[in-house]
């Protein structure tokens, strides 16, 4: 390679010319995508020779006068340039008086380019140019009083769909949209027909769109397909669609309304994650499980329509839907996790089939308005009451005011329909002697009034029954007794 040859040099600058790499430990973050090395092109090549500064510089001006991605070439190496000056030893310095007002003058020409996405000679594809551009003039302008952008540079993106259609390209592999470049230019989106998924991330991060037409020939929703589109407005999904991937929605800030059609059977977690403005969801029939996080921070979402065959909600599913008001439990769900409408501080009813098998310890925590849960359905009198029906019964564990069947205020309906047998067989773990506790039920309560601490509390009560059931004999019988004593040393420190 001739260094006194121009053109060679920017051959160099541009890689045609392989550099070696330059080494990275895990944690840091990834490279910006250039077609070239660009610290060891300087490092190794351009600041070995102090004589090198007049023909790097020729090399730069002619970049400038180039391309989108040649400009952002062009930029790239300034950049470098100035961190290089200011961490390293180098041999000489650029001529910031001298590039600045060609910077400046080849980003307002190029700006909308910059601001979509450029593709180099040898396919390495950048996007957010222009939002780098910014970042460095910010603090360029701190560090040495100029910026390559005037104080408004939207003034350069005065454009419409139409003045950038040409540009839009879409990368399809087997029926997957892979890549789409200049794409986060659109305010309206049309996917073309004959694309069955969205790939990864595919439109993630594009924050100018606001509507988008999706074909009848879509089937999957790709991992954080529209992820940060902020102001995504309108969508439409049409029949046909049958999966949704993790946080395909996420940060959509403006989405309002979705209805999804009942092709949909598999959505996974964090689909609509920190969709701020959300109101109403519709979700299809076919959905049996709602995921982690699917709604969490979704802070005005009011209406949620739950599938017929849902059969579980995921902890933290509702995670401080602050704005849910009322909510039904379909009859064929099975289970609820812990945490799963945990601080929905608006939910004041929640409707619940008296068939559900589980509900998780602090599903309803931070539910401070709820006021009612009803249970609706028949009462299994032919068996044991399911444990977390008698522990939101006696325990106080919903914070409800009313816990309320078709036959009244559940706990008397438990106490006037169930013999003692069945309730305690739902709440004690291990099988008990029912009627060797109910024998000494006067026992236990009198052990339970006159124990000083705990310690002893547990000994006395060993005389009486197993040690394994203490827990739950404490559990049962502390409504007659009020608060238990307290261990004494955690008591003494407490004073202290």
């Amino acid at each position: 390679m001739n260094m006194n040859d121009v053109n060679e040099v920017i051959k160099l600058l541009d890689g045609h010319y392989a550099v070696k790499p330059l080494a990275r430990s895990r944690m840091d973050p990834e490279p910006e995508p250039l077609p070239t090395e660009i610290h060891n092109v300087m490092r190794d090549h351009i600041y070995q020779d102090a004589g090198n500064k007049t023909i790097f510089q020729q090399a730069l001006k002619i970049l400038l006068s180039g391309n989108a991605s040649e400009v952002y070439l062009a930029f790239a190496y300034f950049d470098e340039c100035l961190l290089q000056e200011k961490y390293y030893s180098v041999s000489f310095q650029i001529d910031k008086e001298a590039f600045v007002p060609l910077l400046q003058e080849a980003i307002r020409k190029h700006a909308l380019e910059l601001e979509g996405t450029i593709i180099f000679w040898n396919g390495v594809m950048s996007k957010g140019c222009l939002d780098r551009i910014r970042s460095a003039s910010g603090l360029y302008l701190k560090r040495y009083g100029f910026s390559l952008l005037p104080q408004s540079p939207d003034e350069y993106l005065k454009f419409t769909d139409d003045d950038i259609s040409d540009r839009v390209r879409f990368i399809i592999k087997d029926g997957e949209l892979r890549q789409s470049p200049n794409t986060e230019l659109l305010r309206h989106l049309i996917v073309p027909e004959g694309v069955t998924k969205l790939g990864y991330g595919v439109f993630s991060g594009h924050r100018r769109l606001e509507k988008v037409t999706l074909p009848q020939s879509l089937r999957e929703i790709g991992y954080g397909a529209f992820a940060g589109c902020v102001n995504l407005r309108d969508i439409n999904i049409l029949d046909g669609l049958t999966v949704i991937y993790e946080g395909a929605f996420r940060d959509c800030a403006s989405l309002k309304t979705l209805m999804l059609p009942d092709s949909v059977q598999d959505m996974r977690r964090m689909i609509f994650t920190k969709c701020e403005s959300l109101e109403t969801v519709k979700l299809p029939n076919l959905v049996t499980s709602i995921g982690e996080y699917t709604f969490s921070g979704c802070h005005k979402l009011q209406t949620v329509l739950l599938p017929a065959n849902l059969r579980e909600i995921v902890h933290d599913a509702f995670l401080g839907c602050g704005a849910l008001t009322e909510i039904t439990i379909p009859e064929k769900t099975e289970k609820i996790w812990f945490e799963a409408f945990m601080n929905c501080t608006a939910l004041r009813k929640l409707r619940i089939p008296v068939t559900l098998q589980s509900f998780g310890r602090d599903a309803l925590k931070g539910c401070t308005a709820l006021e009612t849960i009803e249970l609706y359905g028949t009462l299994p009198k032919d068996k044991a009451i399911p444990e977390w029906l008698a522990n939101m019964a006696f325990d106080d564990r919903s914070n409800a005011r009313d816990i309320l069947t078709s036959e009244g205020r559940i706990d008397a309906v438990i106490n006037n329909t169930y013999p003692e047998e069945m309730y305690l067989n739902s709440v004690f773990d291990s099988e008990i002697k029912i009627e060797d506790i109910k024998r000494k039920k006067k026992e236990i309560i009198h052990v339970l009034l006159s124990t000083a601490n705990r310690q002893s509390l547990n000994s006395e009560l060993t005389k009486v029954i197993p040690s394994e059931h203490i827990p739950y004999v404490i559990k049962k019988f502390k409504k007659f007794v009020g608060k238990l004593p307290a261990n004494p040393e955690e008591e003494n420190k407490r004073k202290k």
